[in-house]
C-alpha cells in the first residue's frame, strides 16, 4: 500500500483557510476601525472567519487516519518476522505494555527536543520584542512560558486556563499527543480483542457529546460567529471537543488500509457524493446566518457538529472519492488521478 496522496489537498486548503483566518484576526487586533470591524462581523461572508474553527478538524482527521495505517503497517510487518505461538494472560499484558509504552516514548522523544526548543526561543524573543521594539504583541509568552513551560512538555497545556498558556498554539500539540495516547492503547487492544475496542471507540464518542453538551449547557455558552474563541476555555482546545474528528479519522484509516479494493462507483455517484459533501460543508459554514445560536442550539451544535464535518461534511466523502481515482488511476496506469487532488 503506497502513500495516501489525496490528504495534499485536505491539509493544503485547511491551513490556508486558518492562515487566512489568523491574519484577518490579527490585523482587526491592531487596527483601529472597530466599527468598520463590528458591521463587517454581521456580514454573511464573515462566517468564513468566525467558522473558521473547523479547519482544525481536518488535522485531527488526519493525524487519526494515519495513525491507524502506520500502526497496522508496522504490527503486519512484526507478526511476519515472528513465529505464531498462544501466549498466557501474563505474557500478553506484558507485551501490550510494553508496545504502548515503546509507543508513546518514541512519540514523545520525537516531539519533544525541537518543542522545547522553540519553548525557550520564543520566551527569549517576545522579551526582546517587549523591551525593544515599537510593536507590543498581545500575548506574554516571555512570563507565561518563563512560569509555565512545564506544562508544555507534559503535553498537559490545554487543561489550563487560557491566560497561563505559554503558547497558545500549543494546545493543538498537547491534544494531539493526549489522543493519540487513547489511540494506541485501543489499536494494541484491538488486535486481540477488536470488539471490545470498537465498543470503547463508541462509548469514547458518546462520551465526549455527552461531555461537550453539559459544559455548554453549565457555562450557559451562546455560539457566536463575531466571537469564535469564545469557548475556548471550556471546549475549543480540550479533548472531549477534539476527539470525533480523529475517532472519524480513525475509522477512515481502518478501512483504507484493509479495503483493499474499493467498491465499485459510478460517475453519477461520485458526482453525487462530491455534490453532498460541498452543499453540508457550505451549510456547516454559513448556518449560523442570525450570527448567534440560542443555548440549547449550541450545545447540540458544538458536540455534533465537529464529527458531522469529518464524517459527513467534508472527510470523508472527499477521502473516499479521491481513493477511488487513486484506484483508477493505479489500474489504469495514468498518473494525472493521483497526482490532481
Amino acid at each position: 500500500m503506497g502513500s495516501i496522496t489525496c490528504i495534499h489537498g485536505l491539509r493544503l486548503y485547511s491551513l490556508l483557510w486558518t492562515v487566512m483566518v489568523h491574519s484577518y484576526l490579527q490585523l482587526y487586533a491592531v487596527g483601529e476601525n472597530r466599527y468598520r470591524r463590528t458591521i463587517t462581523e454581521r456580514s454573511f461572508i464573515y462566517q468564513i472567519v468566525g467558522n473558521a474553527t473547523f479547519s482544525v478538524d481536518t488535522f485531527f482527521f488526519i493525524s487519526g487516519m494515519l495513525v491507524v495505517v502506520l500502526f497496522f503497517r508496522s504490527a503486519k510487518k512484526i507478526s511476519n518476522c515472528s513465529s505464531e505461538h498462544i501466549i498466557s494472560k501474563t505474557e500478553y499484558i506484558a507485551k501490550t505494555s510494553y508496545q504502548i509504552l515503546i509507543s508513546i516514548l518514541y512519540r514523545y522523544l520525537r516531539l519533544t527536543p525541537a518543542y522545547l526548543f522553540v519553548i525557550v526561543f520564543n520566551e527569549i524573543a517576545l522579551k526582546w520584542t517587549y523591551e525593544k521594539s515599537v510593536f507590543t504583541p498581545g500575548i506574554m509568552d516571555h512570563i507565561t512560558c518563563n512560569k509555565y513551560w512545564w506544562r508544555n512538555i507534559l503535553y498537559i497545556n490545554n487543561w489550563y486556563p487560557f491566560n497561563e498558556m505559554c503558547m497558545i498554539w500549543s494546545w493543538y500539540l498537547a491534544n494531539d499527543m493526549q489522543l493519540y495516547v487513547v489511540a494506541i492503547i485501543l489499536l494494541v487492544l484491538s488486535m486481540r480483542f477488536m470488539k471490545t475496542s470498537v465498543f470503547l471507540l463508541a462509548l469514547i464518542t458518546l462520551c465526549s457529546w455527552i461531555t461537550s453538551i453539559y459544559f455548554s449547557i453549565l457555562h450557559n455558552y451562546s455560539y457566536k460567529v463575531a466571537e469564535p474563541f469564545g469557548s475556548f476555555d471550556i471546549l475549543y482546545d480540550k479533548p472531549w471537543q477534539r476527539i470525533t474528528p480523529y475517532i472519524m479519522g480513525m475509522l477512515t484509516g481502518y478501512i483504507i488500509y484493509f479495503k483493499k479494493t474499493p467498491p465499485k462507483v459510478s460517475g453519477i455517484v461520485n458526482l453525487l457524493l462530491w455534490i453532498t459533501s460541498v452543499s453540508i460543508i457550505f451549510g456547516l459554514i454559513f448556518g449560523v446566518w442570525d450570527g448567534q445560536l440560542s443555548v440549547p442550539a449550541t450545545a447540540v451544535y458544538v458536540s455534533l457538529g465537529h464529527t458531522d464535518n469529518c464524517f459527513l461534511r467534508k472527510c470523508c466523502p472527499i477521502i473516499y472519492t479521491s481513493i477511488f481515482y487513486i484506484f483508477v488511476a493505479r489500474s489504469t496506469g495514468d498518473q494525472t488521478f493521483e497526482t490532481c487532488f
